[in-house]
């Protein structure tokens, strides 16, 4: 008899109960940065037939409640770019050229506040994710969606 994978909820679950720790924040940040995941293109194939011209696609890292070890990734395709946040990744879809681009990658909270206290001793394999992480507290990022919403410069949101 063939012996049954275990799921993922289910690894995580065991490394709970056993006191492994707290999630590997890590790995949710490094999963945003690998090659888009099929439910995301499945997303944006979806959309190609809603959207004309350009859109985005936000996924947005969830963790599942009682259990820090797990999480989820929704995935949302919009016409506007969504403003920056923690735990979210951002696409963007170029209809002409059929290309997605990456526009930023953002993780959670307390891996966001490592980085960015610890800027000068961050590895070299992990700098596109501390740039990131600095543009978004410095508001570029924000900056950044604003043009791509092609809002005015003298929104309220923000200053240019």
């Amino acid at each position: 008899m063939e012996k049954r994978k275990k799921k993922v909820g289910e690894a995580a679950q065991e490394l709970w109960t056993q006191g492994k720790g707290e999630a590997l924040v890590m790995d949710v940040a490094n999963t945003m940065l690998k090659d888009l995941p099929q439910e995301a293109i499945n997303c944006i194939e979806t959309h190609k037939k809603i959207f004309p011209g350009d859109f985005y696609v936000e996924i947005y890292s969830r963790g599942v409640e009682g259990n820090p070890n797990a999480y989820r990734l929704q995935y949302f395709a919009t016409r506007a770019c969504p403003t920056p946040d923690v735990d979210r990744c951002v696409y963007k879809y170029h209809r002409n050229k059929d290309e997605v681009e990456l526009l930023w990658a953002i993780p959670c909270r307390a891996v966001c506040e490592m980085y960015r206290d610890n800027a000068i001793i961050v590895d070299k394999s992990e700098r596109d994710l501390l740039n990131y992480v600095l543009d978004f507290y410095s508001g570029d990022l924000d900056k950044r969606c604003k043009i791509l919403n092609n809002e005015k410069k003298d929104s309220s949101l923000l200053d240019i």
